[in-house]
């Protein structure tokens, strides 16, 4: 039964990711632009734990490295146990 899927796309029916990204195999800057900035759930809880919106890169902001928006993720990991975004 694998080898009837491996090879076919992910679809997924809930993602912050934009669809068109996918199907037209756009290119993109960084993970944390792609995986970090556009998840509204991450960065509400990352806000509400007191990080600052800019430094997660919301709104096309890019003035904080994306590695430190990783780090900041990382800092609060804890606190996405029992979430979707944990899991």
């Amino acid at each position: 039964m694998l080898a009837d899927v491996e090879h076919l796309p992910i679809v997924s029916p809930h993602g912050h990711v934009p669809p068109a990204m996918i199907a037209d195999d756009t290119t993109f800057r960084d993970p944390a632009d792609l995986f970090i900035s556009p998840d509204r759930y991450l960065t509400r809880l990352q806000h509400a734990n007191g990080e600052d919106l800019a430094d997660l890169r919301v709104g096309g902001r890019t003035e904080t490295d994306p590695r430190e928006s990783w780090r900041m993720v990382c800092r609060h990991w804890k606190d996405f146990d029992g979430t979707a975004t944990g899991y």
